[in-house]
Parts: structure tokens; C-alpha cells; sequence
């Protein structure tokens, strides 16, 4: 599978989705799941980084599949800690889709930004956290 998650620090409050060359919509389902297992671990808020830095294209099966159906299993496996999404250069075509399934999907409509760079989500992230203070 091209796809991976992994918490990103001690503290357990950032974790880090890599997607790798090509991969598939039941890929992303089973990361999903891993995903929820993850976040069942914390009782915190959690921001998911999606970094897309590597990925290579979106296969056909999700471009066909990402109706109502697919939006709503996504919306299955959302949970209540989870906060902010930053995208890691997301393409065009991922930005629209992200757009749609929120449109299906209401618990989807989280914070969710676009940056260029994993470092770039770093520096947000780091910018959001001296703001707390």
C-alpha cells in the first residue's frame, strides 16, 4: 500500500498521512480506518497533515467514486478529535474533490488548509500554537 500514517510527535497531537505514488480508494479506506484507530488512542485535539508531496496521480476509481456514497464513509470515520486538516501539496484536482465530498460529508467541514510544503504545515503549525499562548 502507498499510503501511511504515523503519529508526528511525543505529544501525540499531530499525526502525519503519507501518500506515495499511486494508490487506490480502497487504500484510502483502509487508511482512514487506521487513522480512527489512531485517534481513538488520545482524548485531545488532533491535526491530520495529508502530505501529497509524493503522490503521483489519482486513479480512476476515485475520481468516479467520489459521490455521496464515498463522502458518507469518509463522514463514518470521522472523529471528535480530530480538528485541522492541513494539505500538503494537494493538486488541483484533489482541492475539487475535497470540495465536493464536503457537500456530502458534514462533518467534514473542519478546518481544513492548503500549503506547498510538510515544511510549510510545520511553520502553520507552529504559528497556530504561539497564538495560543
Amino acid at each position: 500500500m502507498a499510503l501511511n500514517v504515523s503519529w508526528r510527535n511525543k505529544q501525540k497531537t499531530i499525526l502525519h498521512q503519507q501518500f506515495d505514488g499511486t494508490w487506490s480508494l480502497d487504500d484510502y479506506f483502509i487508511l482512514l480506518g487506521e487513522t480512527y484507530d489512531l485517534l481513538m488512542t488520545v482524548n485531545h485535539d488532533v491535526t491530520i497533515i495529508m502530505d501529497f508531496s509524493t503522490n503521483t496521480t489519482l486513479t480512476a476509481d476515485i475520481l468516479l467514486s467520489m459521490g455521496s456514497a464515498s463522502a458518507l464513509y469518509v463522514d463514518s470515520h470521522y472523529h471528535e478529535n480530530q480538528r485541522r486538516v492541513i494539505m500538503v501539496n494537494a493538486s488541483p484536482l484533489m482541492k475539487a474533490l475535497v470540495h465536493m465530498a464536503r457537500h456530502h460529508a458534514p462533518r467534514l467541514n473542519t478546518d481544513i488548509t492548503y500549503v506547498d510544503s510538510y515544511k510549510d504545515a510545520l511553520i502553520q503549525l507552529s504559528q497556530l500554537a504561539f497564538r495560543r499562548t
